[in-house]
Formats: C-alpha cells, sequence, structure tokens
C-alpha cells in the first residue's frame, strides 16, 4: 500500500504542475504577439437587410495587395491567414452601391475583427451651374 500511495501523490503532484503550466496560460502565453488574424462580418443594405452577391474588397495598406470575397447567402464574409502586422481596409460594392471605407489597424489585438459594412448608392458629383451667356450683339 505505501508504493501505490507514493505513486498517487506523484501523479496528482504532476498533474497539479501540468495545469499550472498548459491551463492557466489558456493555451497561449500572454504577451505573444499575433502572427495572423481573420477579419469577418456581413455586408447590409441601408434596411439592415444581409446583400447576399456583394463583393468585399479587402487591401493590406503594407503591400497594396487587394483580396476579393463574394458575400455568402447570409450576407457575411471572412479573410483568414492575414498578416497581423499590416493595417487593411474593407470596402463592400453591390449595384451601384458602394460602402464607407473601414480601417483595421495593427494596433488591435484580437486575432478576430469583426467588420460590419454598409452600402448606399454612389454620390454623384454635383454638376457646377452653367454661366450665363452674354447677350449677343450691343444693346442700343
Amino acid at each position: 500500500m505505501g508504493v501505490i500511495s507514493f505513486l498517487f501523490q506523484v501523479l496528482r503532484l504532476s498533474l497539479a504542475v501540468l495545469l499550472i503550466f498548459c491551463g492557466a496560460s489558456g493555451g497561449q502565453k500572454s504577451g505573444t504577439p499575433l502572427s495572423s488574424r481573420t477579419i469577418e462580418g456581413s455586408v447590409f443594405d441601408r434596411a439592415g437587410h444581409a446583400v447576399p452577391g456583394a463583393v468585399v474588397l479587402i487591401e493590406d495598406q503594407k503591400t497594396l495587395q487587394v483580396r476579393s470575397y463574394i458575400v455568402q447567402e447570409d450576407g457575411k464574409f471572412r479573410f483568414r491567414g492575414l498578416s497581423a502586422d499590416a493595417n487593411y481596409e474593407l470596402r463592400a460594392r453591390f449595384n451601384g452601391e458602394v460602402s464607407g471605407a473601414k480601417t483595421v489597424s495593427v494596433f488591435d489585438s484580437k486575432p478576430t475583427v469583426i467588420v460590419n459594412l454598409i452600402l448606399s448608392p454612389k454620390s454623384k458629383k454635383p454638376v457646377p451651374p452653367s454661366k450665363p451667356t452674354p447677350p449677343s450683339g450691343n444693346p442700343s
């Protein structure tokens, strides 16, 4: 019985040490910088409805590389494996409507960032008023 009791104590101590070193950190060391990230979200129209088929463009502001994603039926998109060392700019387009640009910064330390994009009609540049035509000839 003495040997079994001793082995049981060693097993309990080993398990406690294992839990302290692995379990308390949650599987990732604190302060460890991200190597990659995921940016996901949804595309909505102005009424708040999902817009399947919209195209989401994401531009790496460091390399200027652009990737695109065609939104799923539920209006969702996801970009995985993105560098955590770059800022990203996202936009959506669908049937002549565009969203405003949204930026995800390198200072956002979350491994998954959620960005929702709202489409609105493209604004048309105002047409400058035409100049009045001077009267022809001499007035008498």
